[in-house]
């Protein structure tokens, strides 16, 4: 298994990982590992910090709806 195995792995566990936690009623792990293992490469394109945890946060409200505000 290459890079691209691991990448995908990893891309699959953002969400997966989240859903878990969000299950068990913990929206700030949820978010945490949502964070921790959201896909690199669009992060690594922007300049901007809060840019990127903008994208990141309305990413997890819009797709763990659970633990939405």
């Amino acid at each position: 298994m290459g890079r691209g195995h691991a990448a995908q792995r990893r891309q699959a566990l953002f969400h997966t990982r989240a859903m878990c936690f969000t299950r068990a009623e913990d929206c700030k792990s949820a978010y945490v590992y949502y964070r921790r293992l959201f896909p690199r490469e669009a992060l690594d394109a922007m300049q901007d910090a809060k840019l990127r945890e903008s994208v990141v946060r309305e990413s997890f409200d819009s797709s763990i709806v659970l633990c939405s505000p």
